[in-house]
């Protein structure tokens, strides 16, 4: 079974194809007004595509993209259809069912085309295709506090204009739709499934709207959340995410034409990557350069491979600066044949981030074992305890990478089985006491040596590091040998050598660190609640923001300030700073992982001392 994914025009249109299925069912997100294919629902199609959640065989998924800017748009409801029409006639032919899932005006346009397709007889044959519709936050009959204002704009953008309350538009298909139901009602005409969900604080598409008119023909279901919100399940365990996904499935008769066999595959470049399932490591990292010591040293620690008697650390945490490969090193171990071996049970992993929802992992952990028994767990702790019992008995490695908060942690601590080693990964030193029992159960890991990094710059750039040697060495020792920084260097410099260009000059402005901190950070930092890869002063902020008003502001006078390399001892940070006793201050930056105590002084990696200075200069 596989899978492949295309996209296409300039609004970033998408389809995500099942290749063994003759028949298979669409799913088609259509996004509102402003929106576009990935801003409007962040997860929501990409949760449908995961493992686990029933879509992986005999169903396409799609998002349909169209031009809907907030001022300049010339573009009307009438015109979006006709485009999604042809974007169903070009995609759906070979569909048996289609399910739409519109918002907003999203939902104004599958309604439209809905008494489009039902009119014209050479369309018709896609109507009987759509089982079921899904109105997210759709104002039916006219966004409530659309100002009249919106008539001025008619010239420039039509489409605002047509949703004011009552447009003659939206009156129309409304009335056309009507028709269409007492026809099919008269006929004895199959027509679909409609599906209204209303945001309890939805200010665009109030409930009562729906409540008053559509709740005698369909289903209304009113959900938490406003106008926006409600279109962006952040995991499988939202309300309105399960809904529509139960009733899709329930729609769906299961095809007999699928080969079961091996686990689905999703196309990436010209390979298959298999799709993750709920609880699974990352995909094997596709560098792995310089870590070989540290590797054996992890498993060692985990007692997987060791030759000196009580080393074995079932609760291991593993440290270090941001960007130092942390989850790197962990996603390796997952993937390990050591570790496969030693754990036969497998390896359970959750990336928790700043603002996770500990619950919905642990959940994730449970439907991985088997059961969805922690869903209806109604206390963070019935969770854990639940998730206790189904690890009691069970051999396995436990990764809980990218811990910000001990709080989101222990509970996975609290569940590990006797049998279970748990390995953590943070950028904090602070939480790292309260993580494992010893500081001998913390790992550190360094940066690369300078011999490694310029292999790692090289593996990326080859063609930079063979004409340029000295050039390559100066760039690796003046990034401190710091593989997010290598990885986004490398990548810049294959580029600029690919148009041609000399690259000396970008050697230099990497050398000076502000051109990294503009780029993007490498694939595997991709972010799913926005649908973007950051930047790297972007991830760096994510630590520094943590930081109070002052306490930033000194952090970024030690970039203003900084020798090279950056080391700082007490007094002369008290300097800068102009203060009585700056360790209370020092004591914070170093629990944010931002600065290194060294032998008595204080050490800021290059990378930190850049985005410091950027810091800097915003104040």
């Amino acid at each position: 079974m596989s899978k492949s994914e295309f996209k296409f025009d300039e609004h970033g249109s998408w389809i995500w194809k099942d290749n063994d299925a003759r028949e298979p069912n669409l799913v088609l997100f259509i996004h509102g007004y402003t929106g576009d294919p990935e801003a409007t629902w962040v997860k929501f199609p990409y949760l449908i595509r995961m493992a686990g959640q029933g879509f992986e065989a005999g169903f396409d998924v799609a998002s349909f993209g169209y031009e809907s800017n907030l001022v300049l748009n010339f573009q009307n409801i009438e015109t979006i259809t006709g485009l999604l029409l042809t974007f169903i006639d070009a995609h759906a032919h070979e569909n048996k069912n289609i399910f739409l899932v519109a918002h907003s005006l999203g939902g104004l346009v599958a309604r439209r085309y809905l008494v489009e397709t039902f009119r014209h007889p050479n369309q018709r044959q896609f109507f009987d295709k759509i089982r079921q519709v899904h109105f997210i936050g759709v104002p039916h009959e006219g966004a409530a506090m659309a100002p009249g204002l919106l008539e001025f704009f008619k010239r420039l953008n039509p489409l605002a204009a047509e949703l004011r309350r009552d447009s003659p538009v939206l009156l129309e298909c409304l009335r056309g739709w009507d028709e269409i139901v007492k026809q099919c009602a008269g006929e004895g005409i199959a027509y679909p499934t409609i599906f209204n969900y209303v945001g309890n604080k939805d200010w665009l598409a109030p409930m009562e709207q729906v409540i008053g008119e559509f709740n005698q023909h369909e289903q209304v279901r009113i959900v938490e959340g406003g106008h926006i919100a409600i279109a962006k399940p952040h995991d499988a365990e939202n309300p309105l995410y399960k809904l529509v996904t139960r009733n899709i499935l329930n729609a769906s008769p299961a095809l007999d034409n699928l080969e079961k066999a091996s686990p689905p595959t999703l196309a990436h470049g010209n390979e298959f990557l298999p799709l993750s399932r709920p609880g699974s490591a990352p995909p094997v990292p596709g560098l792995f350069i310089g870590r070989d010591e540290a590797l054996a040293e992890l498993k060692e620690r985990l007692g997987v491979i060791t030759d000196k008697a009580g080393a074995t650390q079932v609760l291991t945490a593993v440290r270090g600066w941001p960007g130092v490969g942390k989850t790197t090193i962990a996603a390796w171990l997952a993937h390990d044949e050591d570790i496969a071996r030693a754990f036969p049970d497998g390896v359970l992993w959750v990336s928790l981030g700043e603002n996770p929802n500990v619950l919905s992992e642990m959940a994730t952990w449970g439907r991985a074992l088997g059961t969805d028994d922690l869903l209806r767990a109604p206390t963070l702790k019935e969770a854990t305890e639940r998730l206790a019992a189904l690890l009691r008995n069970k051999k396995l490695l436990l990764i809980v990478d990218d811990v910000w908060s001990a709080e989101h942690a222990i509970p996975f601590k609290q569940a590990r089985g006797n049998a279970c080693a748990l390995l953590f990964t943070t950028r904090e030193p602070e939480l790292t006491s309260a993580l494992v029992a010893t500081p001998e159960a913390v790992y550190n890991l360094p940066v690369l040596t300078e011999d490694y990094a310029v292999k790692l710059l090289a593996a990326l750039a080859p063609a930079v590091v063979a004409e340029h040697p000295n050039e390559a060495h100066e760039l690796v020792r003046a990034l401190e040998c710091l593989p997010l920084a290598l990885h986004v260097a490398g990548r810049l410099l294959n580029v600029e050598a690919s148009y041609g260009w000399g690259v000396k000059e970008l050697l230099a402005d990497l050398s000076a660190g502000k051109q990294l901190l503009e780029a993007k950070a490498p694939d595997d930092r991709f972010e799913y609640e926005t649908q973007t890869i950051p930047t790297v002063a972007a991830l760096l902020k994510k630590s520094s923001d943590r930081l109070d008003e002052h306490t930033r502001e000194c952090f970024a006078y030690l970039g203003a300030f900084a020798p090279k390399p950056a080391t700082f001892d007490l007094a002369a940070m008290q300097a800068v700073w102009q203060v009585d006793d700056a360790r209370p201050i020092v004591r914070e930056i170093v629990a944010r992982g931002l600065l290194e105590p060294v032998g008595g002084r204080f050490q800021m990696h290059a990378l930190l001392v850049a985005h410091a200075q950027s810091l800097c200069n915003e104040e």
